[in-house]
């Protein structure tokens, strides 16, 4: 039931701010959350992730593969056995208007993949047909081309530099360069597909992030002074802060088929989470008195703000309150529980911020 003194007008009571009590975490606050602003700030988000991601990342890896296949065509175009490969990579990539629209709104790069594969195939049959010159010639572009076989770049390296200098026969220079074209076709391939999995991961991630902090923020939880659509909307500031620093101190950055989009777009996400998921935790370790009593006002408006803007902003933050948690519950009766040590860095926790390491997905 809604209380009595909640203004007629509920959905412009929802726009404005909660109306707090005093008191500490375990008093119910007479404002309950609801979804009049909270559920279209999470669709424009979620609409402006789909508009990024397909003028950012998907129109461009379609533009880029189309671009090859057109270049292809042209430089092969009298040769047949060419062509069917690249009629068959053409049969992915080309769509009718609403199709294409519709596979650009809910891509997921499998079309392209497959185009390449087939592009691949057929750059290596061409190589057949290069002349001895060009063949030496593509043997010296692919000494610089080694470092993307990773370990086993070391190797064709080797081989690459006996071939040429040695002047090894042209039979001999054809077969190393097929089977390096292989290799190489079949690690830039591998590659994009990790990539296409990177991407379907982070969009799977941020759905089940916008839709948990839907659930939460509309489940009016009772107990909490703070509704949890403030509390996400305070620990997303903090996830955009993290974002925001990274990218201005960051310096080389992997921006490879839109790579760095995904923890760009997930931070603030995770950071609402992990300021929902800290405050809960604060009242626990408040109601279970394992925080100094200097600590207490920490618990309440206005000091509460800034606790979950920096839940957003750290996850060491949040980590050390789990850890603190932890360690009182399961520690023997009459123990002070121990400190948490703290989180290793790499991955997602980092000094300056919510991390943004590729390997989190």
């Amino acid at each position: 039931m809604l209380s009595s003194s909640l203004p007629r007008a509920l959905p412009w009571a929802l726009l404005s701010p909660p109306a707090l009590t005093n008191g500490g975490l375990g008093e119910v606050s007479p404002w309950l959350p609801g979804p009049g602003w909270f559920l279209p700030f999470l669709l424009g988000y979620l609409l402006l992730f789909l508009l990024v991601r397909v003028a950012a990342i998907a129109y461009p890896s379609w533009a880029l593969a189309w671009a090859q296949l057109e270049g292809l065509r042209a430089e092969w175009s009298a040769q047949e056995d060419i062509q069917g490969l690249l009629r068959k990579a053409e049969a992915f990539l080309h769509l009718n208007p609403l199709c294409k629209a519709l596979y650009l709104l809910f891509w997921s790069g499998g079309r392209e993949m497959a185009a390449w594969v087939l592009m691949h195939r057929a750059e290596r049959r061409a190589a057949d047909l290069l002349s001895g010159a060009q063949v030496e010639a593509r043997l010296r572009q692919g000494l610089g081309e080694v470092e993307e076989l990773g370990e086993k770049g070391l190797h064709w390296r080797e081989e690459l530099r006996r071939a040429l200098e040695e002047k090894a026969g042209e039979e001999e220079r054809r077969a190393l360069l097929a089977c390096f074209l292989a290799e190489l076709y079949g690690a830039r391939d591998t590659r994009y597909a990790r990539l296409l999995t990177l991407q379907n991961k982070g969009t799977l991630l941020l759905l089940l992030g916008l839709a948990l902090a839907l659930v939460l923020a509309t489940a009016c939880l009772p107990g909490l002074d703070l509704p949890l659509g403030w509390a996400f909307l305070l620990g997303f500031l903090g996830g955009v802060l993290s974002r925001l620093l990274r990218v201005v101190a960051a310096g080389r950055v992997s921006t490879d088929y839109g790579a760095y989009w995904v923890p760009l777009f997930l931070a603030p996400v995770l950071g609402g989470l992990g300021a929902m998921a800290g405050y809960l935790v604060l009242g626990a370790l408040l109601a279970a008195r394992l925080l100094g009593e200097g600590l207490a006002p920490l618990a309440e408006c206005p000091a509460l703000y800034g606790v979950l803007v920096v839940l957003g902003f750290s996850e060491r933050f949040l980590v050390g309150l789990t850890g603190r948690l932890e360690a009182g519950v399961l520690s023997p009766r009459g123990q002070e529980p121990k400190a948490s040590p703290p989180s290793p860095q790499g991955g997602s926790g980092a000094p300056e911020g919510r991390g943004g390491g590729l390997g989190i997905l």
